[in-house]
């Protein structure tokens, strides 16, 4: 149902890679699907989760290997993991457009933390609390 998502249902998790990104408009289609999928599934509360558009993060790695031949690697990951933000919010907007409420979050807004063993620790039942859907790049850094 457009314009907002259930309180109840199940969870549905889609992952929007960058060879589905591949130029602007992809966003737009994507959009149409999401839309399109909660019209004939209103009682999913949708997780959807975006890669930069395709050739972004070669683009900025690129970008950082001429500033220095070896970028130290939490550059790297800062640098790479704008792509991945810009998807989130271009996705957000064309969501919008097709009147859908959608809450677009980084990786730490949407409670993933990476503890000091390695291990990833999600807090889901934050996440996913009963309001707009979410939006989240798949970047961790």
């Amino acid at each position: 149902m457009p314009g907002s998502l259930p309180c109840r249902g199940q969870i549905v998790v889609i992952k929007l890679g960058g060879s589905i990104l591949v130029r602007s408009k992809a966003y737009k289609r994507a959009a149409k699907f999401l839309s399109n999928r909660l019209r004939k599934h209103p009682d999913e509360r949708l997780v959807v989760v975006v890669s930069a558009q395709e050739g972004t993060t070669d683009k900025l790695e690129r970008a950082a290997r001429k500033i220095v031949s070896k970028p130290q690697a939490a550059a790297l990951d800062l640098l790479w993991s704008t792509g991945e933000i810009r998807s989130v919010a271009i996705l957000a907007l064309e969501l919008q457009a097709f009147d859908i409420q959608a809450a677009p979050l980084n990786i730490r807004q949407a409670g993933l933390r990476v503890s000091a063993d390695g291990n990833l620790d999600l807090n889901f039942r934050r996440t996913t609390r009963c309001n707009p859907g979410k939006v989240f790049s798949r970047f961790i850094g």
